[in-house]
């Protein structure tokens, strides 16, 4: 490499001494980041004797960060950032935290992808995008690298050679830094690009505008090489919806993978634990993989996102095909805590969140049919997850129903469902007796319950909560009184008992029906 005839003439004659002066100045523009001149100044230096690699971090440093742009300017000018935010084309293939082409992608918790190296080298704390923060033991992404391979090679076989060099400067192997850059001519197409983009960005700064055609590089796909096939769920076959990527750098399906989780806390390909990344549920979908889909497959997702919603609108139906929990019995307006665990149930009360319904049927089993033919629907009011993946979900009893026939999807029952509703009393003399005998047994449940043992009493209280207090109208609901649920759910009786109460359609059967369980109860001497 030739000097500039003002540097050479600089060197003429000049001693050893003069080395340190050499590489001080060779550093020093390329901290400038004067890519072209430091080369030069360093060309000369080592004409005295081998350059020590510490003396070469610097120097290094500058090649990489000119390689590593693209053609647009070897800074980005606020203009120029101004002018990309206004139009809104970002290209998609770009990282964003060093703005260099994506590469090997490694996709964060969030949900947003950047370029390993600025994952290597610890560059990142919090997403640039979203804030979230970033953890560096994510690994590269197996599907978005291998797309990115397939429609950039050229871009993608410079990217991975710069990460080479970068991984031996992280190891202080300068010197084999600069001669792989070297024998990969990086130096050269670098600087040429550097000095290029610079005189571009000159030019636009004395014109007052910016050459759009050299300002933004936007890649686009190669239609040839696009193959719907290379964007399916390995799990469900099918074309990615909502695709998350999980720690260890394999995708899938929102959905499938936390089925997968329901099961076991490990990725379906490699089995890598996921216990962390379960615990945190966040599950957010990669956002390249589905811009891409969204951009370049749009008949092919739109497909998808049909079939996906018709299968949620067959979920969300409560009287077709309804999940039941077949555990234990439940009554309107009465709290039902459940601890969720088995696979199959998670499965579920995931699916009652996701379609909006918040509900499901609650029977107690039959040993004949599978399940009884009478049931109560449950409301879910919070759900709480547990790291491991069970959870605590806390539920109201709404409508009761009956059961009109029985199935079953992925594991766990449903029923085709009528809901129940009590007979209304109109005659005014039946209606007058109705509210005596509810008066009754009102007043006769509260002797009980206050004359109970303290531990008894305050077990109700904590599982169940207060009696409720006495309603205005008997008839206001078709369930009829909170009361006789609450009671019916504490008093100590036979589940098929329970069980035949509730099928009830008539207030004063039910009223009777708790009036002898009382009168049987209290005629029974306490211990």
């Amino acid at each position: 490499m030739s000097l500039p005839p003002h540097t050479e003439a600089f060197f003429i004659g000049a001693e050893n001494d003069h080395r340190e002066v050499i590489l001080q100045k060779a550093n020093a523009l390329a901290s400038e980041n004067r890519l072209k001149e430091a080369i030069d100044w360093l060309s000369v230096a080592v004409r005295y004797e081998p350059v020590r690699p510490e003396q070469l971090s610097t120097f290094v440093d500058c090649i990489l960060r000119n390689f590593k742009r693209k053609p647009g300017g070897p800074e980005e000018s606020p203009d120029r950032s101004r002018s990309r935010d206004s139009r809104g084309e970002d290209d998609a293939f770009d990282c964003p935290g060093c703005r260099s082409f994506l590469g090997e992608a490694v996709t964060g918790a969030c949900g947003h992808s950047y370029c390993r190296r600025c994952f290597q080298r610890r560059l990142l704390s919090k997403c640039k995008l979203c804030g979230e923060a970033v953890r560096a033991d994510h690994r590269v992404s197996v599907i978005l690298s291998g797309l990115l391979e397939k429609w950039f090679p050229d871009e993608m076989n410079r990217c991975k050679r710069v990460s080479e060099v970068d991984q031996l400067c992280r190891r202080k192997r300068y010197r084999e830094a600069v001669s792989l850059a070297t024998d990969y001519h990086l130096i050269y197409s670098t600087w040429h690009q550097s000095y290029t983009s610079s005189t571009i960005h000159d030019s636009c700064v004395k014109g007052s505008k910016q050459p759009a055609a050299q300002a933004k590089t936007c890649r686009s796909v190669p239609v040839d090489l696009l193959d719907p096939n290379d964007l399916e769920c390995s799990l469900c076959m099918r074309l990615f919806y909502e695709p998350v990527t999980t720690p260890c750098g394999h995708t899938f399906c929102k959905n499938c993978l936390e089925r997968c989780l329901d099961h076991t806390p490990q990725c379906p390909l490699c089995k890598e634990s996921l216990k962390e990344y379960l615990a945190c549920r966040k599950y957010m979908v990669t956002a390249v993989l589905d811009t891409l889909i969204k951009q370049y497959l749009a008949e092919e997702y739109a497909e998808r996102t049909k079939t996906h919603l018709e299968e949620t609108r067959e979920l969300s139906d409560l009287t077709k095909n309804v999940p039941i929990f077949v555990c234990t019995m439940a009554y309107p307006t009465v709290p039902c805590p459940l601890h969720v665990f088995e696979p199959r149930y998670r499965l579920m009360i995931r699916r009652c969140m996701d379609t909006g319904t918040r509900q499901f049927g609650m029977c107690i089993n039959d040993p004949q049919k599978g399940f009884a033919d009478y049931g109560c629907m449950l409301i879910i009011r919070s759900v709480h997850f547990l790291p491991d993946g069970r959870s605590v979900v806390d539920t109201i009893g709404g409508k009761r129903f009956r059961v009109l026939s029985r199935g079953m999807k992925d594991g766990y029952s449903t029923a085709d469902i009528e809901h129940l509703e009590d007979t209304r009393v109109e005659d005014s003399d039946e209606l007058e007796s109705l509210q005596e005998l509810h008066d009754a047994v009102y007043e006769q449940a509260r002797v009980w319950f206050q004359n109970l043992k303290i531990r008894f009493h305050n077990q109700i209280l904590q599982h169940f909560g207060p009696m409720p207090e006495q309603e205005a109208d008997i008839q206001a609901t078709p369930n009829g009184p909170a009361c006789c649920w609450w009671l019916l759910a504490v008093l100590p009786i036979d589940p098929r008992y329970q069980l035949s109460v509730l099928s009830m359609t008539s207030l004063k059967e039910r009223l009777v029906k708790i009036q002898h369980i009382l009168t049987y109860l209290q005629s029974i001497p306490s211990n």
